[in-house]
């Protein structure tokens, strides 16, 4: 089984409010003197975080030996869990079959079709 992250934020995600309060004052000269006394506010959003490309994560469900021409594996209620990613997350399974002999070693992969969770 492989699951893959489409960012990786695994050093923290911060959320921040910021407020400020202070006290504004205009003067005019032109035309008729005046001056203007007030208070001014706003509150500051933030979100920060150290972004990285996704990773894919490989997890092992079982592994047989081939003795004779069959062979199988089942692997049912499978939970997988997902932390520290942002974006899309995707699984798919996949098979191996490897082949040795005394002049060869020989890898075969076969991937499912991705399916977005």
């Amino acid at each position: 089984l492989q699951i893959g992250c489409q960012i990786d934020v695994s050093s923290g995600l911060g959320l921040g409010l910021g407020f400020s309060l202070g006290p504004s004052v205009g003067v005019s000269i032109s035309g008729v003197p005046s001056a203007n006394v007030g208070v001014n506010a706003s509150v500051n959003p933030s979100i920060q975080s150290t972004i990285a490309p996704g990773t894919i994560t490989t997890i092992p469900l079982g592994k047989k030996d081939l003795e004779s021409s069959k062979a199988s594996i089942t692997a049912e209620n499978v939970h997988v869990k997902v932390d520290a990613c942002m974006g899309p997350v995707t699984i798919r399974s996949y098979a191996q079959l490897a082949v040795s002999t005394a002049t060869s070693d020989n890898s075969l992969f076969v991937y499912s079709d991705p399916t977005w969770l």
